[in-house]
């Protein structure tokens, strides 16, 4: 077999054996599309630093694509927020307290039911224990979202706030937040700027 027969049969049993496992990618909602045009890849953990705002943003597009999604851990969370953001709330499960010593049962749970979860960042995690997260996570095909930087998350998100609108002279109202985002995946990093509320 030539190098190049070799070569197109491994990108086959390759994209097989992807079709096979069902792995796929979740929408962002589309103030976000541009940092993240393929979505958010089934199994693997993303941590943003810096906005709930941003993390809500992640999963909202899956939320309004049909997909369950579960927020833990986050006490001050508004439903008010989640529906600004276009979540459908009757497909989102709540868990505002979580005991840091069962933080991985409890996502472990939570994505048997759900795609998605939004987390307070997780305690500390030895080696075994964090394998075990990351593989049920490909197992469910699911994805974890955590609010405040978490260094072992596949993908890490900065959040910075660079000015709000709507304030004119000292009066008015804030009407919308100009966030500039840094994406690390790996080694690369890329910068994008939006505006929320979307204008």
């Amino acid at each position: 077999m030539t190098t190049a027969a070799s070569v197109a049969e491994l990108q086959h049993l390759l994209r097989a054996h992807h079709e096979g496992t069902g792995l796929h990618a979740f929408p962002v909602h589309p103030v976000l599309r541009a940092a993240f045009p393929q979505g958010l890849r089934s199994g693997m953990t993303y941590a943003v630093d810096g906005s709930l705002t941003v993390g809500l943003g992640l999963i909202a597009g899956a939320s309004a694509d049909g997909s369950w999604c579960a927020a833990m851990g986050l006490p001050d969370l508004g439903v008010e927020a989640a529906a600004a953001w276009d979540i459908d709330l009757e497909r989102l499960v709540l868990v505002p307290q979580v005991p840091a010593e069962r933080w991985v049962d409890i996502v472990c749970t939570l994505i048997e039911a759900v795609d998605l979860v939004l987390s307070a960042p997780p305690p500390v995690l030895s080696p075994g224990t964090e394998q075990r997260l990351l593989a049920r996570l490909r197992t469910r095909r699911a994805v974890l979202v955590t609010v405040g930087a978490w260094s072992r998350a596949q993908v890490r998100i900065e959040a910075h706030t660079l000015g709000w609108e709507g304030l004119a002279q000292g009066h008015g109202l804030l009407e919308r937040q100009r966030i500039r985002l840094a994406v690390r995946r790996g080694h690369r990093q890329s910068t994008h700027t939006f505006t929320w509320p979307a204008e």
